[in-house]
């Protein structure tokens, strides 16, 4: 089974690298992901690193940005308008 690193794995990955502490195959070995999946970490260093500088991404292995921002930024001013009223609600999944 294949394993996805968290960002902060990603980066301590692509400074190991970087630094010459380890080569890519022993990385590879260790971390438990296949060579091309390195090879896109260190393609993909600067986002990597940019998102984990500034966002809250630090504890998962994926972020993706809303589809439409404008509607996400209202769903939670509702959701925390909502929790501050003490108004319980069940939210589910809109297949579309």
């Amino acid at each position: 089974m294949l394993k996805t690193l968290t960002y902060e794995e990603k980066a301590t990955v692509i400074q190991e690298v970087e630094n010459g502490f380890k080569t890519k195959s022993l990385i590879v070995e260790e971390s438990g992901i296949p060579p091309n999946t390195l090879s896109t970490y260190l393609k993909n260093k600067e986002i990597i690193l940019n998102k984990l500088a500034t966002s809250s991404v630090k504890g998962r292995k994926r972020a993706r940005e809303p589809e439409n921002n404008d509607v996400d930024e209202c769903v939670y001013k509702w959701f925390t308008q909502t929790s501050d009223k003490k108004i319980f609600f069940w939210i589910t999944r809109i297949l579309g």
